[in-house]
């Protein structure tokens, strides 16, 4: 079963038939730990209000993946966006980009969260456009 954890206020569409988790309502998850096959943030850290919130998804969702789960983060890349728009200087696409966004980070800001848990293993970091693609996966 996939899960998509989704921030109310990024408006990306629900993967079909994946079970949505928002952001807002973790603590009201009944789902035991080490229960979910599949985990998927499209685009949900970086409408995160600080750190904490941040960190606070990262750790939910590895706790809810059971051993040889999967998660991916797919977001917009902070270092890949500043060299595009310096190298375009498009302030449209640019504003477009970073439209509500609160928490623009790196995918190496995510890894360094992740190394933290010794039973993750990080199997592929993908860079695409703006954004990355961090696929991960419980050992």
């Amino acid at each position: 079963m996939i899960y998509q954890i989704v921030n109310p206020l990024n408006g990306i569409n629900v993967i079909k038939n994946a079970n949505v988790i928002k952001t807002n309502e973790l603590s009201k998850n009944k789902d035991p730990d080490a229960s979910m096959e599949e985990i998927i943030l499209d685009e949900t850290l970086s409408y995160t209000e600080n750190q904490t919130e941040f960190q606070s998804i990262i750790q939910f969702a590895l706790t809810k993946l059971r051993l040889g789960g999967q998660m991916t983060i797919t977001d917009i890349d902070l270092n890949v966006l500043c060299e595009q728009t310096l190298k375009e200087k498009d302030k449209t696409k640019f504003n477009e980009v970073i439209s509500y966004k609160r928490n623009i980070h790196s995918w190496s800001d995510v890894k360094k969260i992740i190394s933290q848990y010794k039973n993750i293993k990080v199997k592929s970091i993908k860079l695409d456009g703006a954004y990355y693609i961090l696929r991960c996966t419980k050992i």
